[in-house]
């Protein structure tokens, strides 16, 4: 039988190759040998906590995909960092993540996020600092931005935690830049009544009639109702919580497949895989691979894949979910630690984020080892091979998105931008770095300190009382700046410490903050044609 999914994704090449996003992706599966399905605008179902009418029907696995080895003829280097054209002057914070989407003439333009409210802008030429959700523009409020993703220049999701809301404190935190301001959702919008765990991964798809769905995952919320916090958007606009599960551990990244399949990572090695049949779509905590925290995970295809995390484990998947054969298992096969040096050394280092261009290309980042970041492509079925990186800053890399096999950047600690070029592949316009102001008018009260953020599942309790609330005002720029995040540490695992939990707190109102742009918005881009699933998050 065959098997065809007519799927939009403006997210071209994916989040593992996020460049095309507005793309067409049509896929026909003959058996195992076909080229798989598309990437709809990374999703989700129109109900909370239900899934979509029709049975989606797998495709037959009857032998192993192929892989051929890969050699990327271009080279990354540095384009900013301490100690090559900085953004910032002095204490510049951790980029936790990037998203850039192609706008209707064609370029790329976007946002990298991180700690302390960071939120750094890229017109297609220049990466520009934004103050606009800085300390000290949105006090009492702390901000920590985990990752973001980019419908459109005037739709753009971020999620991560919120520390100094006296109504939920280090709450997890979704916020929406509409072209002209972001506001802050309160989590009574998405149905949560207590205590919300910090959000760390955010991944979306449109359909072909142009609907758009997209999960949100996050931290274990220390209280059994809602178990690690996992939201739902929906064609109708909205975001819900999801109850149908019981992952009682801490969710890292998140990948859609498609608007009825996704997989999840995270703590204590979970891998957890939705999909939907007969209308009822699951979240199993699965995890076969090992017990190592895992914190990235991208699929080329429905068939191929892999995920990643603490010092250097990396897991492949090759399509066992969708074997017709019931007693086969859903998991992804462990590899070990399969990232080698030139030389063929073994490279053990944690694995932050992972963008496939398809099933023989991808690239990873990850922690840096001495004065060595981690950069690394796929060399076949099996294997990574770490990439030098010209100027190497020797800096944790926590962000990543390959706009395709030419172009790619990277973020990471002290607030490094890297980039990737093939041979051949020109220069863009100079970047010029140019740091927006802010002004703010807040309740006078002493803000979270920007260092020693607790591990990933932990929070500081804190009395729920009501929020003074705080109006700030900014002076409108060209670009948007970038916040700071904590992560986990390469060289141990986090832990949950359950003794921490916060009482439920009382109701707070939404958050809104005023646009740090005054430009105009650029329309949201047509639909590119991209055929294969790589185009997703890119």
């Amino acid at each position: 039988m065959i098997h065809a999914w007519s799927l939009v994704d403006p997210r071209a090449p994916r989040r593992a190759g996020w460049p095309v996003r507005a793309a067409v992706a049509t896929l026909v599966l003959l058996g195992p040998a076909a080229a798989l399905h598309g990437a709809v605008a990374r999703g989700g179902s129109a109900a909370a906590g239900q899934g979509s009418a029709g049975v989606l029907q797998q495709p037959t696995v009857t032998a192993s995909a192929t892989y051929a080895p890969w050699s990327p003829s271009g080279t990354w280097s540095v384009l900013h960092g301490p100690n090559r054209d900085p953004l910032w002057r002095a204490n510049a914070p951790a980029l936790r993540g990037l998203h850039l989407a192609p706008g209707a003439d064609g370029v790329h333009r976007g946002w990298a996020v991180g700690e302390g409210g960071t939120l750094v802008r890229f017109d297609g030429a220049a990466w520009r600092v934004d103050e606009s959700l800085e300390p000290r523009a949105t006090a009492p409020k702390r901000y920590q931005f985990h990752d973001v993703f980019v419908k459109a220049d005037d739709d753009v999701w971020l999620v991560g935690r919120v520390d100094g809301d006296r109504n939920c404190e280090g709450c997890g935190a979704l916020l929406h830049y509409d072209g002209r301001r972001w506001r802050e959702l309160d989590r009574y919008e998405f149905r949560v009544n207590g205590r919300m765990g910090a959000l760390n991964a955010i991944d979306m798809m449109q359909d072909e009639g142009g609907d758009w769905y997209g999960w949100a995952v996050g931290d274990d919320a220390d209280f059994d109702r809602f178990k690690a916090m996992i939201l739902r958007h929906n064609p109708d606009g909205t975001w819900r919580v999801w109850i149908g599960h019981n992952i009682a551990k801490n969710l890292y990244d998140v990948r859609m497949v498609s608007a009825t399949e996704a997989w999840a990572v995270g703590q204590d090695g979970v891998e957890s895989r939705y999909n939907e049949d007969g209308g009822a779509g699951l979240w199993p905590p699965l995890g076969r691979s090992g017990a190592d925290t895992l914190y990235a995970v991208d699929l080329a295809d429905q068939l191929s894949g892999w995920d990643g995390g603490f010092r250097g484990r990396l897991n492949k998947y090759r399509g066992h979910c969708h074997d017709n054969d019931s007693s086969t298992q859903c998991w992804f096969q462990n590899e070990a630690m399969p990232i080698r040096t030139a030389s063929g050394s073994q490279w053990a280092v944690t694995v932050y984020a992972i963008d496939l261009l398809d099933r023989d290309r991808g690239w990873l980042v990850g922690a840096s080892s001495g004065r060595v970041s981690t950069v690394a492509h796929t060399s076949g079925p099996r294997n990574w091979t770490l990439a030098g990186v010209e100027g190497d800053p020797g800096k944790d890399l926590r962000g990543l998105q390959m706009l395709g096999p030419d172009v790619g950047y990277a973020v990471g600690q002290d607030g490094v931008i890297l980039v990737y070029r093939a041979d051949g592949v020109p220069t863009a316009v100079p970047t010029v770095a140019a740091t927006t102001t802010a002004t703010a008018t807040a309740t006078a009260e002493a803000l979270p300190t920007a260092t020693d953020e607790p591990t990933p599942g932990t929070v500081s309790p804190s009395p729920a009382a009501t929020d003074p609330g705080a109006t700030w005002t900014a002076t409108p720029s060209a670009e948007p700046g970038a916040g700071t995040v904590s992560v986990p540490s390469a060289t141990s695992e986090p832990t949950v410490d359950a003794a921490t939990a916060t009482p439920t707190p009382t109701e707070s109102l939404p958050t809104e903050v005023p646009d740090p742009a005054s430009a105009t918005p650029v329309p949201p881009a047509p639909p590119v044609v991209y055929l294969p699933l790589a185009a997703r998050r890119r």
